[in-house]
């Protein structure tokens, strides 16, 4: 199974979610993926191919099971840093 991020749209997956499937984040959509939230499948975010471009990308402390891949990104991509952010498990 997968979910869309469409354009303008803002998805959080919440602490301890799960997400069985892959995510597509597609171009002006944005994703936070909050602390020990898991996708069973792959990311994918190949925004910024329109005037919109992509939001943001914010994962933290969570688990990928899949590909992560993010490109042409046009807002800011948080994936994993130190401070608030924890890095995540792929």
């Amino acid at each position: 199974m997968e979910s869309r991020v469409g354009p303008r749209q803002i998805v959080i997956i919440s602490q301890n979610a799960r997400v069985n499937g892959s995510v597509t984040v597609l171009a002006g959509g944005s994703l936070e993926i909050r602390g020990r939230a898991k996708i069973s499948g792959s990311l994918y975010a190949t925004a910024g191919l329109t005037a919109t471009g992509a939001g943001s990308i914010n994962a933290c402390g969570s688990t990928i099971s899949g590909r992560a891949t993010i490109a042409k990104a046009s807002g800011l991509v948080t994936f994993g840093d130190t401070g608030s952010c924890a890095g995540n498990k792929l």
